[in-house]
Formats: C-alpha cells, sequence, structure tokens
C-alpha cells in the first residue's frame, strides 16, 4: 500500500517517503467568521495541536500541504500574519514544502515575511503519488502514479443525521484515456478532507462534482468511487 489513512485524522500518510499530506487548513479562517459575528476562540492553536497529533500519530518525517493554507485570497491582515507566525512556532522542527492552491496568492512572500523561506509548488512528484491541490489538471508525470492526492474538494457526507468530513476515491473515468493517453489504468485519486476543524465540507449528494475538474471533465469517475469516514468505515453508495 502507497499511502493510508491516518486513524481518525483527515490527513493522509504517503508511506514510502513518509510524508504527511494535509491540504485546505485555510488559516485566518476565523478571522474572516469573526468579521461574520462568528467567533472562535484559540483557532490557530487547535489546528497547530491537530496537526502535531496527526503528525505523531503517522510516524512521518515531514509534511506536504496540499494548498489553501490561507484562507484570505490575497494579502492576509497583520492580525492573521500574526496567528500564522505563532502556528509556525508551534510546529518548528518539522520539514514542510507547500502546494499552490486557489487561495493562495502571494504565500511565498507571505511565508517569508514570517520567516519561512519555501518554495510554493504546483505540483509534487514522488515515486509512487502525485500530489497537488486539485482545481487544476494535473501532468502527464502525475497520471503515471499509483495515486493522486488531492484537496480542494472538502467533501463530506450526512452519516447518522449529522455532516461528516468523508474520504474520497475514484478510479479513472471515461476520458482518462483522450486526455491522458498511456495513463496508469490502475491510477486512483484520493481526495483529502479539510484539515481545519472548522471547516466540515460539501456535501457529496449535491453536484459536488463541478467544483473538482478531474470530475467535472470525467477524467476520473464520480459515480462509482467510494467514500470514507474518517474511522475508515466505508459508507453505502450514495
Amino acid at each position: 500500500m502507497d499511502v493510508s489513512f491516518v486513524n481518525r485524522e483527515p490527513a493522509l500518510l504517503i508511506r514510502k517517503e513518509k510524508q504527511l499530506a494535509v491540504s485546505d487548513l485555510h488559516m485566518g479562517l476565523e478571522v474572516r467568521l469573526g468579521e461574520s459575528g462568528i467567533h472562535l476562540s484559540n483557532a490557530v492553536d487547535l489546528l497547530a495541536e491537530d496537526l502535531l497529533a496527526a503528525y505523531k500519530k503517522s510516524g512521518a518525517n515531514g509534511i506536504i500541504f496540499l494548498g489553501d493554507f490561507k484562507e484570505r485570497i490575497m494579502y492576509m491582515t497583520r492580525q492573521e500574519r500574526d496567528s500564522m507566525l505563532r502556528f509556525f512556532a508551534r510546529i518548528s522542527g518539522i520539514e514542510c514544502r507547500f502546494i499552490r492552491g486557489n487561495h493562495d496568492a502571494h504565500l511565498d512572500e507571505i511565508l517569508r515575511s514570517v520567516g519561512i523561506s519555501k518554495a510554493i509548488e504546483d505540483e509534487i512528484l514522488l515515486d509512487k503519488v502525485a500530489l497537488m491541490h486539485g482545481n487544476a489538471m494535473p501532468s502527464k508525470d502525475a497520471m503515471g502514479k499509483n495515486y493522486i492526492a488531492v484537496g480542494h474538494g472538502h467533501f463530506a457526507a450526512s452519516i447518522n443525521g449529522a455532516e461528516r468530513k468523508v474520504w474520497f476515491i475514484a478510479k479513472p473515468g471515461p476520458r482518462a484515456k483522450t486526455a491522458y493517453p498511456g495513463y496508469n489504468k490502475k491510477i486512483r485519486m484520493v481526495i483529502l478532507p479539510a484539515f481545519n476543524r472548522a471547516i466540515t465540507g460539501t456535501d457529496i449528494s449535491r453536484g459536488s462534482e463541478e467544483h473538482m475538474p478531474l470530475l467535472r471533465n470525467k477524467v476520473f469517475d464520480f459515480g462509482s468511487a467510494r467514500i470514507f469516514d474518517l474511522d475508515g468505515i466505508e459508507l453505502k453508495a450514495r
């Protein structure tokens, strides 16, 4: 197995390279919610604690952020930057890589402003796994891997009457061969749940495939996908 769910965590372990993949932290979300009258206390500290717990549980040697690291699409406020500085102080010593999401304009500049000098990548290719945000189409090399791990979708499902984060695993769709001649026929796309606990997600029964180019363009098949909750229990077909 090239990848595995981290038990009860919205995080994926890339086993060979021992990298923890997480997506959609949307740092600064609490500030935006506060502007609307919804107040979350200690949000950035909880985010760091959740990440450290998942990292320790996974046995990983590094973290790959799959995009939408921040909430505000353009520049962050001073308050949001201060929160980011506190976040990185909490996870100090962990090697991190960053993939650009649609919310991550100027992320390289913002990271440098808090003392983090990292290139922001569009796609990361490991031995058997490709990683990207999910708001764009992957490279041909990515489609040759066993897995492509993406975020962006923040899928959720109704479980016992409550909306819960879910994992979404899709096999190639009818247009995969047309779009990517020579693709790996055994490839699977894994859509990670949003890591931020304040984000549940978009219900998979409500046309959510339109949000994901690889599903909308039928490179991967929405209808036959397998859905798992954070306990790793497979849910019934939609």
